[in-house]
């Protein structure tokens, strides 16, 4: 956190950590849900879901084709600590970043940002196989 964006200006509402017991989705639902709630500052802002560095699974309770957080509601930062991949090792429980992680094998959304007044429609040839273990944000090629 703090990278001179104006993202960091945007005051933190709920700070969440991880569970140890892999249970993370409904927690940050919740707490997006809690931000949503708030009305908008002269900027357009809500407010920040602050998520502490770590690892969240968002799989519990998702179910085939489902979506595992979904952000619908302008004006709210879902916003993680730590900068890059390199705090991140697929096979340990903790990390120097920020990582949602889930390990269903079906096909689902991770989070949906979805604001009702501007509906996309995906078709198949919008979607691309990810095949590495690690896709950083903004990343162009994997």
């Amino acid at each position: 956190v703090g990278n001179g964006t104006v993202n960091d200006q945007i005051p933190i509402k709920i700070t969440l950590v991880p569970q140890p017991n892999g249970t993370d989705r409904a927690s940050i639902q919740n707490a997006i849900n809690y931000v949503s709630s708030f009305p908008p500052d002269e900027h357009g802002f809500r407010g920040a879901v602050l998520l502490k560095a770590g690892v969240y699974h968002v799989d519990d309770g998702l179910a085939v084709g489902g979506i595992a957080l979904l952000l619908n509601v302008s004006g709210v930062v879902l916003r993680g600590e730590g900068q890059g991949g390199h705090g991140y090792n697929a096979s340990s429980s903790s990390s120097t970043t920020t990582v949602l992680r889930t390990s269903v094998e079906f096909k689902h959304e991770i989070l949906r940002i979805d604001n009702r007044r501007t509906r996309f429609r995906y078709l198949e040839t919008n979607y691309t196989q990810v095949s590495d273990e690690y896709v950083g944000t903004g990343a162009m090629q994997f």
